[in-house]
């Protein structure tokens, strides 16, 4: 009997032993998947830091990954469901419970990339220099093979799609710092991967691959500063038919007009006529509205009454996309310009090309403004400078960096230096999403959103400065308190008096260095109460239509629902001024919730600036207590949140509170 039971212990003790040392052998297997995914990501995030990523190789590595992950499966799937209960593991509990959701988003990520890359490789050849391009250009390549890669891009968009449902799921203050920080980069990435899939689905339409599309283009100005970005300098009309541009021409915006037709032209916004004596709406001044959707439909129809033609959307770049788009073609070589243009050369050299020629100088009677012939051709650079680069894009595709164009694009996008319309629904739509469109964003929190407006005929703007100081002061109830602080300062130099017309000088560097008159509207959540205001007063000689201004302010007709405010400013030569305007938020701004309040303040950036100074203010009722904010901001001596940025993007502000018990 003893013997017997003995031996039962030896197998029994025989079989663990066995059942450990599969297991082990299982733990083991799982460890080499999980350290060969580990290079994996190492090496996928080298290449997305890198300037000039190899594409063959990422698209390789993203296979491999994929493969890996599949690897990882297999070994750990008997493991998975028992991760939910190991939570409690020191240090790593967080990624252990985490872990099917985390798995199953990165296969889903990789699969979708897989899937993607797949249904676009002759693309990925051009971005190589390796595809053979037909005589019709790059273009129709384009168009070409986004229309057949449609079947897998829908399914990329669907495996998109999980992955972000996964990352929902995703506690992320359950996991260690390291982790957080690259979902946090996934965060950024996962909206601009479904916007690519999403544009390249409808690209194929969007560049005539179903019949002719026109788009009318809006150069603008951002020296002259107005709510889309810029006063409106030139004007373009392109026209594609199965991705090849069938025409693209530009002139200058003052030509556009037909004035046989004037009396089809409607009444200018009233700023514009009382302060610019404008007794029609001319289609320069048809970006009036800093929601773009508007503005481009009211450029779209005064373009209409003066040229009969329909359009299918409408793009409005300025200097600075310029520079952006162009620096990765550089060096570009313009007919009849001095040297190469780069992205650090290009504006200086688009104020020289813009000035008369020393012969041209000596011919003006600059006092009377007569013998302009130079006048006539001063936007003719644009047309020389978008052949160039179109010679480039199509001749020599092999040269172009596409990967930094492609970031160049995005950049220009989320920074509003280039803005779209389309009328076609679903593009329409992905844009709103995207906030490319330019539109004014809903928001049912706090909002903010200055817009300037140059009205002095000049280029003042490549100089002025400006700083926003925005400070709201929280009630122990939800009420909310706001005062905006706009801060000017005008460095141009002081050698002759405000003169509020259209005068032109010399050169251009003439009309940067003049005095800033200021159309300034704030856009504000609607139900907002002006309280008080302190604007710049200007007196009679220093308006044109010799009419003083005290400074006053004044509430505007709402706007794509939002509260307008609304003053005139001038600021001198060498001088500064400032506007303060101080006013009672709606209820309902700040969030009450469960663990306590939630203020929540969206600032919109004006397309066309260059990223002024923001700084917010968080006054917290008595007795409140911080319990997170986003993003980190500070603490000061009086107990103010405060959070210091430049405005280059849209800024979204937020600070959790509670009452201490």
């Amino acid at each position: 009997m003893l013997t017997r039971w003995r031996s039962r212990r030896r197998l029994v003790l025989l079989f663990l032993l066995l059942l450990v040392g599969l297991l082990g052998y299982r733990l083991w297997r799982v460890g080499q998947a999980a350290l060969a995914l580990r290079d994996d990501l190492k090496a996928l995030q080298a290449l997305a830091d890198a300037d000039r990523p190899d594409i063959t190789a990422a698209t390789t590595l993203l296979r491999e990954t994929h493969a890996d992950l599949l690897t990882l499966r297999r070994e750990a799937g008997p493991f998975l469901p028992l991760t939910r209960y190991l939570g409690w593991v020191p240090r790593w509990g967080g990624e252990v419970r985490a872990a099917p959701d985390l798995l199953a988003m990165a296969l889903s990520l990789t699969e979708a990339g897989v899937t993607a890359l797949d249904g676009v490789e002759p693309l990925l050849a051009l971005a190589q220099g390796e595809a053979e391009v037909g005589p019709e250009g790059p273009m129709a390549l384009v168009v070409r093979t986004l229309d057949e890669a449609r079947p897998q891009l829908e399914q990329a968009q669907t495996l998109l799609a999980d992955a972000q449902a996964r990352r929902a799921a995703i506690a992320d203050e359950a996991l260690s710092p390291r982790v957080r920080s690259l979902l946090a980069r996934l965060d950024r990435y996962l909206p601009l991967a479904q916007a690519g899939l999403d544009l390249a689905l409808v690209a194929p339409d969007l560049l005539g691959g179903q019949g002719e599309r026109r788009y009318l283009i809006l150069v603008q100005n951002n020296d002259e500063l107005r709510a889309t970005g810029g006063f409106i300098s030139a004007a373009g009309l392109l026209t594609l038919d199965a991705g090849q541009i069938v025409d693209l021409r530009f002139e200058d915006s003052y030509d556009v007009d037909d004035w046989s037709r004037s009396p089809l032209f409607p009444s200018p916004p009233e700023p514009i006529r009382r302060y610019m004596l404008a007794y029609y709406w001319v289609f320069r001044d048809a970006n009036w509205s800093p929601d773009f959707p508007t503005s481009a439909r009211k450029a779209a129809e005064l373009y209409r009454i003066s040229r009969d033609a329909d359009v299918d959307g409408v793009i409005a770049v300025d200097q600075q996309a310029v520079v952006l788009l162009l620096a990765p073609l550089a060096p570009l070589r313009v007919p009849n310009w001095e040297e190469p243009v780069t992205g650090e050369n290009l504006i200086p050299m688009m104020r020289r090309a813009w000035s008369p020629s020393e012969e041209e100088k000596a011919k003006v009677d600059w006092e009377s403004q007569t013998n302009w012939q130079w006048w006539q051709r001063r936007k003719a650079f644009m047309g020389d400078l978008v052949a160039a680069a179109r010679a480039k894009l199509e001749g020599n595709p092999g040269e172009v960096d596409w990967t930094a164009l492609g970031r160049a694009l995005y950049r220009a996008l989320e920074e509003r230096h280039l803005l779209l319309w389309l009328s076609e629904p679903e593009a329409a739509r992905l844009l709103a999403r995207q906030g490319w469109d330019g539109a004014l964003r809903q928001t049912s929190s706090d909002y903010l959103m200055v817009v300037d407006s140059n009205i002095g005929f000049n280029k003042v703007n490549a100089l002025v400065e400006e700083r926003i100081v925005y400070e709201v002061t929280l009630g122990a109830d939800g009420a909310a308190q706001a005062t905006l602080t706009i801060h000017y300062r005008n460095p141009s130099r002081a050698d002759a008096p405000c003169r509020p017309s259209p005068h032109y000088g010399e050169d251009y560097e003439a009309i940067m260095h003049r005095c800033y008159w200021d159309y300034l509207r704030v856009y504000v959540p609607v139900g907002s109460q002006l309280l008080s205001g302190e604007g710049v007063p200007i007196p009679a000689e220093m308006m044109l239509n010799g009419e003083a201004t005290q400074g006053e302010i004044e509430q505007m007709p709402g706007e794509a629902g939002k509260a307008v405010f609304a003053t005139l400013l001038m600021v001198p030569r060498q001088g500064e001024a400032q506007v303060r305007l101080t006013y009672r938020l709606p209820a309902g701004v700040v969030e009450r919730t469960e663990e306590g309040w939630r203020y929540h303040l969206l600032v919109q950036k004006q397309a066309g600036t260059l990223g002024h100074p923001l700084q917010v203010v968080v006054r917290l009722p008595a007795g409140a207590e911080v319990l997170g904010s986003r993003p980190a901001g500070t603490m000061d001596e009086t107990g103010r949140w405060v959070y210091t940025t430049r405005l280059t993007t849209d800024q979204q502000v937020e600070v959790r509170y509670r009452f201490a018990p």
